[in-house]
């Protein structure tokens, strides 16, 4: 098997399916078109002979054995940031100019893409996302299955509805999963592997009474000035992201971010003692909800083994291990949730949820070659 004309011709014909999630939907998955893009996948499972299971909650399941001892994770929705219908992908080799799509005058300049020189990248046209968050992971792991199609080995691959609004977990039945550790594939540069990510809380603020907008101003003003712009590697960050406000009522949404949970019930007890004084100062009620989002990995375990196994096949097939705090969620966080042991490691996507996302084919191709060796070393 060509393995970088394989996985390259999945790709590309993967991000062509529209699946964005909506996080305003209470449907299981969110959109339709998540399960009509995992119909086509069961398909291709079937044909290669496959035992699998697409549940009515949107997750699939590919057997490559009826007892399972590890799992692999890719998750098939796409964000809202940017359309995501009518992917027109293109391939690039990278040299020494800049890369001008042809649509909304994005450019991918010859500097950002330095690291890249000589190889081949995958863009869209310009006009839409590309949708390698997370289809580098689809394509990777079908192709393993394609690989294993006449084989058994204990693992089950398992691909998730809307992990871009933070439900990937919520309705996955454990006991179809059977293994106990898992590794999720989610974005990011040759070699990077995460065993921590950002605890995560949504707050939303309703004001009641008169002179409304005047105090969401005021609530504003008082909220933790650490804006993610100004932050880096584990500093955590608050951050509005939405407000809107009249004269007898106004609200306001935000996302509260940090590795370290003592730092993240400091950023909600600031919140909340700040809408005591606005109450002080203004004829308002204010009302505080919390919501917990998803939790760092290392609340519930420290991964060791996992990371071990997976620094020793990255070393095997040449790849240089890159240890990096994960300023986000993924599958495995919420795993871990669950009682799953499990870590996140690189696809190969690159400028995730925008316009200007790019897939590196290079990393695509090493990532099939880890999962393949983390595979091999199960025995």
């Amino acid at each position: 098997m060509n393995i970088e004309e394989v996985v390259v011709q999945r790709f590309i014909k993967y991000v062509q399916f529209e699946t964005t999630s909506n996080a305003m939907s209470s449907s299981v998955p969110s959109t339709p078109t998540q399960i009509e893009f995992e119909k086509y996948l069961q398909n291709e499972l079937n044909e290669m002979g496959i035992k699998n299971e697409l549940t009515q909650t949107g997750h699939l399941f590919a057997y490559l054995s009826n007892s399972p001892t590890l799992a692999f994770f890719g998750h098939v929705d796409t964000s809202n940031d940017a359309p995501g219908k009518n992917i027109k992908p293109l391939i690039h080799v990278v040299g020494t100019e800049d890369i001008h799509l042809p649509l909304n005058n994005i450019i991918l300049t010859a500097k950002e893409l330095m690291k890249y020189q000589g190889k081949k990248i995958i863009t869209s046209s310009g006009d839409t996302l590309l949708g390698a968050d997370d289809k580098c992971a689809v394509a990777i792991l079908m192709t393993i299955c394609e690989m294993y199609k006449n084989k058994e080995v204990p693992v089950v691959i398992v691909f998730t509805p809307d992990e871009e609004i933070g439900r990937s977990i919520t309705h996955l039945d454990i006991n179809k999963l059977k293994a106990k550790k898992a590794y999720s594939l989610d974005g990011n540069e040759l070699g990077t592997y995460s065993t921590e990510n950002f605890n995560a809380i949504n707050c939303f603020v309703q004001i009641e009474g008169t002179c409304c907008p005047s105090a969401l101003l005021r609530y504003l003003e008082l909220k933790p000035i650490n804006h993610p712009s100004l932050t880096k590697d584990k500093e955590g960050f608050v951050l509005c992201t939405s407000s809107k406000a009249n004269e007898t009522k106004a609200s306001s949404s935000f996302i509260i971010r940090s590795f370290d949970e003592k730092e993240l019930q400091h950023f909600v007890q600031i919140m909340n003692e700040n809408g005591k004084i606005v109450e002080s100062e203004y004829p308002v009620k204010v009302s505080i909800e919390m919501k917990r989002m998803y939790s760092n990995i290392q609340r519930f375990y420290d991964c060791k083994v996992l990371e071990d196994n997976l620094i020793n096949a990255m070393k095997r097939c040449g790849v240089v291990p890159i240890k990096k705090p994960f300023r986000g969620g993924f599958d495995s966080c919420w795993l871990c949730e669950k009682g799953i042991e499990s870590i996140n490691f690189f696809s190969g996507g690159i400028n995730f949820h925008s316009r200007r996302e790019f897939a590196v084919v290079e990393s695509m191709v090493k990532a099939v070659e880890i999962v393949n060796q983390l595979i091999i070393d199960l025995n």
